[in-house]
């Protein structure tokens, strides 16, 4: 399980310049420089330029960027790391500035972060910012260290300057990493004495029960701690990390492991599937009902049998049908002498089909000396029909030298047409007419029961050996009238349908289309942000699960924490929802077949990406604008990577352009090469040494 993205803030850094009117007098470029600052381990200095030549602008914009000083304190590696900046009032009359924000990834002491472009001289001077030659800039700088195991697969994709390819899904780790952490929970349940903190918008977009409890007109709606009854804690635990996760590794057990961990597992998907069925949540309940398929035998059948009774479960009944019906009769035999089958016949009437037929024999004592029958009836007992057959004196194998005498015999068959075979079982014993009522346990201690068990086909009987004639006569069984009375009880275990059987395999992970939906119901949404003038509602538990930055915004010490709608700048409208889309679902939605449109959503979003910290999503994009690179777009995307750190891209782009002279040429002639020189001079002399290196060629 991951952990979330550690995300350490620095508290409000506030740089004041003092002479304003002197700053005139620097040459173009030249910086203040602030005190270092330790920050997740690493040192940091922030540079401010009054007026700064490399933007592109004729006004020389004041800028701030943030600079690696010092080597990690703690581990290795890059990091990334991030600048928020604003002006503000000290007197408080003027409301802070509008936030401007860069994020870099930083690999060795001395790199630095794309500038955070501010209003030029004459802006600044007709703000209200400055008074007495003087202004504030409030900074905060958060440092995003990846949990191991996505900065890996983050790694691993991008290994090759010729596979940056993108990570697999990780949503699922990062929602498991919110349950263990906590963070932002606004709910608790309380399960046999456990507490357990969870977040009521995700279990709602899960769970059909949750929902209406949570957020529909029950009594639990607005309450912070629910009692949870009827349950084990550890089954609660399991079911909340299905919730969030999508996976049931309590369930995980491997063919030769010990048999008390295998049970252990059976009962936990016993008790899952139960769980599972309270609250709607249907793929749960097709992975127990798979586990456990896979796990019948003599000492579950009966148990798991009730329980697919209970819970709707066809597939599951069919298969523990299939089991008792395709065993041998000592097999059955077995099943029913569990604690388990005695469960079925007391919460599931409906499995079993049970009848009891009494059968008299009149003028018992002639019938001494007949071997051959003198009685029969047909019955229909769940949905066959049966033909019970009575003889009096018959002998075990045909022979009569058995000391004990001849047997009253009943022989069973089953007449119904067809060739499906039927599993049932058969009690007999003699009764007197006091007895007729009364079960084995409070008979006298003269009552003696018969059971034949088996699987019957139609026309094969099964014979049954009651009791010896001189036993009915000693105990008295025969009555006043010559006549015997015999109570047969027969018990059929009813078919679940034929097509049930079929094997169903548990429907794939249903994690990314729930959340989609959550998002686009808005149902638990607690947070608004309005991005360019457009209103796009939220989920906090969710950004902060996905986004370090979001972490840090809405559960950190920013002023965002506590506030229930954010203004995002410098950002389109359509750019955040499908950030919003990506974090919830992991996936980008749908685009039309507009190569330019998809282009600019490419370059938006991976701003958009490295802003928050979602890196698969930077990973995806760098993907798609390498797709897009042309001559025309080359120095953009070279001007794109430099700004956010995207090493890989660079590297294609780079060798896009010196593919040969004349793509070189090509691009030197664009505008976003004129771009590419003003504002990422690092950029620019990294591709003309490459230039120099590969062609000889000296640019000016």
């Amino acid at each position: 399980m991951g952990k979330l993205t550690d995300v350490t803030r620095s508290n409000d850094i506030q740089l004041k310049i003092v002479g304003h009117s002197l700053t005139m007098a620097m040459d173009d470029g030249e910086f203040f420089s602030s005190r270092r600052y330790c920050v997740g381990g690493h040192d940091w200095e922030i540079r401010l330029r009054p007026k700064d030549p490399w933007v592109g602008r004729r006004d020389r914009p004041l800028t701030l960027k943030l600079v690696l000083r010092g080597a990690p304190r703690t581990g290795s590696g890059s990091v990334k790391a991030q600048l928020s900046c604003c002006l503000v009032d000290p007197t408080q009359k003027l409301r802070p500035s509008e936030m401007k924000t860069v994020s870099h990834k930083f690999h060795k002491p001395g790199d630095y972060s794309p500038r955070a472009v501010f209003m030029a001289r004459d802006e600044l001077e007709a703000s209200g910012y400055l008074t007495d030659d003087s202004y504030v800039v409030q900074c905060a700088i958060t440092v995003l260290r990846e949990q191991p195991e996505i900065a890996a697969a983050a790694a691993a994709a991008g290994d090759s300057a010729n596979a940056a390819v993108a990570p697999s899904s990780e949503l699922h780790a990062y929602l498991g990493a919110l349950l263990e952490s906590k963070t932002g929970a606004d709910v608790t349940f309380v399960v046999s004495g456990e507490s357990f903190a969870a977040h009521k918008a995700i279990l709602a977009s899960r769970s059909p029960v949750f929902m209406a409890e949570l957020f529909g007109a029950m009594k639990v709606k607005a309450s912070e701690r629910v009692e949870v009854k009827d349950m084990e804690a550890p089954v609660f635990k399991a079911i909340l990390h299905f919730v969030y996760t999508d996976t049931v590794p309590e369930l995980d057990h491997r063919d030769g492991e010990e048999t008390e961990a295998a049970s252990t597992a059976t009962a936990m998907a016993q008790h899952l599937l139960a769980g599972a069925d309270r609250y709607g949540l249907e793929r749960l309940k097709l992975i127990c009902e798979s586990k456990l398929a896979e796990r019948i035998d003599v000492d579950t059948v009966s148990t798991t049998l009730a329980l697919a009774e209970q819970h709707d479960c066809s597939h599951l009944k069919a298969k523990c049908v299939e089991f008792i019906a395709a065993g041998t009769a000592e097999n059955l035999d077995a099943v029913l002498a569990t604690d388990g089958f005695k469960h079925l016949e007391a919460s599931c009437p409906s499995v079993l089909t049970d009848l009891v037929k009494l059968l008299r024999i009149n003028g018992y004592s002639a019938t001494a000396n007949r071997q051959n029958l003198v009685t029969s009836c047909t019955i229909a007992v769940g949905g066959y029909d049966w033909l019970i057959e009575v003889f009096p004196a018959a002998y075990y194998h045909g022979t009569s030298s058995r000391n004990s005498g001849p047997y009253i015999k009943l022989r069973f068959t089953l007449s119904s047409d067809g060739e499906r075979t039927v599993s049932a079982t058969f009690r007999c014993r003699l009764v007197d007419d006091h007895q007729i009522n009364q079960t084995a346990a409070s008979a006298s201690s003269s009552f003696k029961e018969v059971i034949v068990t088996s699987i019957f086909s139609n026309g094969q009987p099964k014979d049954m050996f009651l009791v010896s004639r001189s036993y009915a006569s000693e105990y008295r069984y025969v009555q006043p009238d010559d006549s015997l009375l015999i109570e047969c009880a027969i018990t059929v275990l009813l078919e679940a349908p034929v097509n049930a059987a079929a094997s169903v395999p548990a429907p794939l992970s249903d994690l990314q289309k729930h959340l989609g939906e959550m998002l686009t119901s808005k149902n638990g949404a607690d947070i608004t942000f309005l991005v360019s003038g457009e209103p796009v509602a939220a989920h906090r538990c969710v950004l902060a699960a996905r986004s370090p930055v979001f972490m840090a915004e809405l559960f950190g010490d920013m002023k965002e924490k506590d506030s229930q709608s954010i203004e995002i700048k410098d950002m389109e409208a359509e750019v955040f929802r499908t950030l919003l889309h990506f974090i919830y679902t992991d996936t980008l939605p749908e685009q039309d077949d507009d190569d330019v449109e998809a282009e600019t959503m490419a370059y938006g979003l991976l701003e958009a990406a490295d802003r928050y910290g979602v890196e698969r999503l930077m990973l995806i994009c760098a993907e798609k604008v390498h797709a897009g690179i042309s001559v025309d777009t080359a120095a953009m995307a070279l001007a794109l990577a430099e700004r956010h750190g995207c090493t890989k891209l660079k590297a294609r782009c780079i060798e896009f352009i010196l593919a040969s002279q004349e793509n070189f040429h090509a691009v030197a002639a664009t505008e976003g090469y004129k771009l590419l020189m003003d504002s990422c001079p690092s950029a620019l002399n990294d591709l003309l040494v490459a230039v120099f290196l590969r062609y000889k060629l000296t640019v000016l």
